[in-house]
Formats: structure tokens, sequence, C-alpha cells
């Protein structure tokens, strides 16, 4: 029988956070590379880290939905659920996380589009 140490599992554990945060990092060079560029490595993740944990302390889960939610942090501020609004929203219990995620989503790429308009 093949077991598994609970330091093992920390470590793997631990191991698939690091690969997830650089997944992450990726994904928001692909869409912000100007931004992302002018950031150092270290605090870049330390950023998408801890942005990680707020999502998921908003019971958001799925990769897709906190790579999403770190895009938002990065273009409006690691705080802007502490927006009125958006915090009541994210209590919306008949909402899916994802729908909630991919409505924030929306409501920016209006936002941004309506500014640049005004431009």
């Amino acid at each position: 029988m093949f077991t598994i140490s609970k330091q093992q599992m920390q470590s793997l554990e631990s191991a698939l956070e690091r690969r997830f945060v650089t997944r992450v990092i990726e994904y928001l060079k692909k869409h912000l590379p100007e931004e992302v560029a002018r950031r150092e490595r270290k605090a870049l993740e330390e950023q998408v880290m801890a942005d990680i944990q707020v999502a998921k302390g908003h019971d958001i889960r799925q990769d897709a939905d906190l790579a999403k939610w770190c895009f938002m942090a990065f273009i409006c501020g690691s705080k802007f659920y502490e927006a009125e609004d958006i915090r009541e929203f994210l209590k919306e219990p008949l909402m899916s996380a994802s729908v909630k995620v991919d409505y924030l989503m929306r409501s920016l790429a209006h936002t941004l589009a309506s500014s640049e308009m005004k431009r």
C-alpha cells in the first residue's frame, strides 16, 4: 500500500499553488503585457497569491474564475471588491461564483469601453 505523508501532501499542494500562480501570471502577461512588465516578478507573485486568497474568501474556486478575479484586481486594484455595490453583489446567494465573476468581467469591459469612447 502506498501512503502519502502529511508533509508530502503539503509539499504537493504548495507546488500546485505555485504552478497555478505562474499560469495566472502568464494569463495576465498575455492580456496586459505592458502592465505586467512594469512589475517585479516576486511582487507580482505575491499580489496574485493574495488576490487568489481574497477570491477564495468569496467562494470563488474555479481556476478560470480565479484568473479573471486576478485580472480585475490588476486593472481595478486589489481592493476593488470593497466597493459597496460589488461587496453586496458578491453576497448574492442565488448566483454561482462563476456567474458573479463573469458579470463583473462584463461590467469591467463595458466600463472600459465606455471610458475609451469618451476619449
